[in-house]
């Protein structure tokens, strides 16, 4: 059995759209607070937006588009992309764009627990 382009094309749009629904699900549950007055389709595009956003800076894996969201949710999805995280993004090549999401992540975690200056 071979799979055409095409056939590939509704593979992956059906396994982005699956993902997407499952962020939307997480964001409901854990982030309530700060996309609660999001309707369920509203929601659903900020997800896709980000996810956007996420493949222009080369963040692939679901784990750091999930961590990505999270952290635009926390600097606010109506809100430009801070200069620092996007200048941290587009720079140094050799480290991955997931890592510089994870480190992005801890580097808020450690901010809101009021241990960065």
């Amino acid at each position: 059995m071979k799979i055409n382009g095409r056939q590939m094309e509704v593979l992956t749009e059906i396994v982005r759209e699956e993902f997407h629904r499952r962020l939307a699900a997480f964001a409901r549950d854990e982030l309530s607070g700060e996309i609660g007055s999001l309707t369920d389709d509203e929601l659903a595009d900020r997800v896709a937006q980000v996810h956007d956003q996420a493949i222009a800076y080369g963040i692939e894996s679901e784990v750091a588009v999930a961590r990505f969201f999270c952290i635009r949710v926390a600097v606010g999805l109506d809100s430009p992309m801070p200069e620092e995280i996007g200048r941290l993004m587009d720079t140094d090549p050799t480290v991955t764009a997931d890592d510089k999401v994870a480190f992005l992540v801890e580097m808020l975690s450690s901010a809101e627990k009021g241990s960065v200056e």
